[in-house]
């Protein structure tokens, strides 16, 4: 193979402002699919390629192995009129081989003549120069963006170019050769950013296998958004051991917290038992929702009063960051345990009469006219299938309360 045409890897990246966490895996999946899946049928990778996808909150990236430099030259027959049909008694050439020979954009006498089982044609052989990585990969980008699954898209600066999140930096490389393609404004370079805190400048990446290993050792960043999530589950499970309990680590919250951050650093904190008389799903619900933490859980199954949160930066003074995070938490749990109290002063029931003045809809009337027709539809059904009719109609009054 030449070395115009020899198989390198190819690399795209965009640097951005942090992206959303919830969505990062799967703007990340779209990102690379629709990349290989574009390189694919235009014949510069073979079917199957094993591509490395990268995702962190400031950027989406994806590293294609064995990319042609460009698509193979192809020669191609063109097949015309029948050579019967193509010229007249006087030799003329007819409208038929005189349009042939436009499409093909030469003369009638620059035309072929092919004979087969079939007959004697006209036909034209012309050779097509195969498109070069740079340009096929410029409308791969291009696609890419237009198809990524962003549900609201923004603007930044004087520019009309729109994005999930502001776009700082373009990379792309073939092997070590720069691409110059182009996107919200920017030409791609082998320019790249890491860590916000720990490595604010700019990184150079001279090759694409350097990429991985250069933002990591260099950048502090864990650019595989796989691995970093396996980082902070190891990370959680290894403290959760010092607290003699067991993280939970339910898969949506993984996934938030790492597209969360680039440098994962594990925080092992806790809060006064006393806020354990609070149930304790509103107490994991100011723990996971709220401040994206980690709960745990005692040998005996019980809620442990410690928590897990990850850090992005590692902090020289990592008793200030334990202090901090329980600070915020205290204050979190001490609302949820005033509103626990407040509502224990009153009944479920109590609630009832206050339906009679919360609108359900202004043809259907109030909440309580809902409830009253809940409950005859329950009891009707209960009676058929001989349920506890008592029950049936005391779940009913208190449904909506």
């Amino acid at each position: 193979m030449s070395k115009k045409n020899s198989k390198q890897g190819l690399l795209i990246e965009l640097c951005t402002e942090e992206l959303p966490p919830k969505s990062l895996s799967q703007l990340s999946e779209s990102f690379s699919n629709s990349i290989v899946q574009s390189l694919s049928q235009h014949g510069l990778i073979d079917e199957g390629a094993q591509t490395h996808s990268f995702a962190s909150p400031r950027r989406l990236a994806v590293l294609v192995p064995e990319v042609a430099a460009a698509q193979e030259t192809i020669t191609q027959q063109r097949k015309g009129p029948a050579l019967q049909a193509a010229f007249n008694d006087d030799g003329e050439p007819s409208k038929a081989a005189l349009g042939f020979a436009k499409s093909c954009g030469v003369e009638v006498s620059d035309l072929e003549k092919t004979t087969t089982e079939q007959g004697t044609w006209l036909t034209f052989e012309q050779t097509i120069a195969g498109k070069s990585i740079a340009e096929l990969a410029q409308e791969a980008l291009d696609l890419a963006i237009k198809n990524l699954p962003i549900a609201k898209r923004m603007r930044w600066g004087d520019s009309s170019a729109e994005f999930v999140r502001p776009v700082h930096k373009l990379l792309t490389l073939h092997g070590s050769t720069v691409l110059p393609l182009t996107a919200f404004g920017l030409t791609a370079g082998n320019i790249t950013l890491g860590h916000r805190y720990h490595h604010p400048d700019a990184l150079t990446i001279n090759h694409v296998d350097a990429y991985e290993q250069t933002l990591e050792q260099q950048g502090k960043v864990i650019a595989d958004f796989a691995k970093r999530k396996t980082i902070i589950s190891d990370i959680a499970n290894k403290l959760a051991k010092k607290a003699n309990a067991t993280a939970q680590l339910s898969n949506d919250l993984l996934d938030e917290v790492t597209g969360l951050v680039e440098w994962p650093v594990g925080v092992l904190g806790e809060f006064d038992e006393s806020f354990l008389a609070i149930p304790q799903e509103a107490l994991i619900a100011s723990m996971k929702d709220h401040q994206k933490y980690f709960h745990l859980h005692n040998k005996k199954g019980q809620l442990s009063p410690h928590f897990i949160t990850i850090s992005n930066i590692k902090s020289t003074h990592p008793q200030r960051v334990v202090a901090g995070n329980e600070r915020v938490l205290k204050a979190r749990l001490s609302d949820a345990m005033f509103f626990w109290e407040q509502d224990k002063t009153s009944s479920l029931a109590s609630h009832q009469d206050k339906m009679q003045d919360v609108l359900f809809h202004v043809k259907l009337g109030s909440v309580a006219e809902k409830v009253q027709r809940i409950g005859k539809i329950a009891t009707f059904i209960g009676k058929k299938i001989n349920a506890d009719l008592p029950t049936i109609k005391r779940a009913a009054q208190l449904c909506k309360n």
